[in-house]
Order: structure tokens, then C-alpha cells, then sequence
């Protein structure tokens, strides 16, 4: 199984390459600024994961109406999907080329389909 947990540091190097961080500027918005590694966005203590309460539900307007669960060990066993992508965040920090993972949502959609008239 993939980790699911939070997205990785975001500038990457190749092998062989020397540790020099790039001048990346350039590619920020205005008045963001580099964030390396996954910064604390949180107060307090944080839940500990218990996947065997664990639950991912699809309910509502589905095509036939029905409801759709799937516990940890189900979803985890759905494919897999990684993306690199850059996050700007209203607080300021960007990262730049994080390598995001998770159950894509057109696999979720394809085994819960949308009611037709319902906007996806």
C-alpha cells in the first residue's frame, strides 16, 4: 500500500546533483514565499488514525440511489494515483513541485456514478 500521508518537501534534485537550492522566485505569486517541507498548519493535538473505524462514504444523488462505503482496507486497495503539483496557500507559503497521492476521484465516481442531472 502507498503511503497516504502528506505530500513530500517539494524541491526535488537529481541523483548526483549538488544540494543547491534554486532560485526559484520567479515562480512564486506575489508575496508568497518557498516552503520547505510540510509546515505545522495546526493547534493542538492531532487524532490518532484508527483505520479499523474508518470509513470513505458516497450517498445522496447517486444514479440508482444507492449508498457506497468502502472501509480503510477496501479503499486502499482502490488504484492509486500520483501528481506533482504546486500549493499555494493563503497563508503565504508555496511549495513548489510536491508530489501528491490518493484514490483519483474519476475512480470513485466510476464505482458511485453521479444522478445524470446532478452537476459533477
Amino acid at each position: 500500500m502507498e503511503d497516504m500521508g502528506q505530500p513530500e518537501s517539494g524541491v526535488h534534485r537529481e541523483a548526483g546533483q549538488p544540494d543547491r537550492s534554486p532560485d526559484l522566485s520567479s515562480d512564486l505569486p506575489p508575496g508568497q514565499r518557498i516552503q520547505r517541507g510540510w509546515p505545522v498548519t495546526h493547534y493542538g493535538p492531532v487524532p490518532k488514525f484508527k483505520p479499523d473505524r474508518w470509513e470513505f462514504r458516497v450517498f445522496g444523488a447517486t444514479a440508482d440511489g444507492d449508498k457506497r462505503c468502502w472501509n480503510h482496507e477496501e479503499f486502499s486497495a482502490l488504484p492509486f494515483s500520483t501528481v506533482l503539483a504546486d500549493l499555494h496557500c493563503v497563508t503565504k507559503f508555496s511549495m513548489l513541485g510536491a508530489e501528491w497521492g490518493g484514490v483519483p476521484a474519476r475512480t470513485v465516481l466510476e464505482l458511485a456514478r453521479p444522478r445524470p442531472t446532478s452537476p459533477m
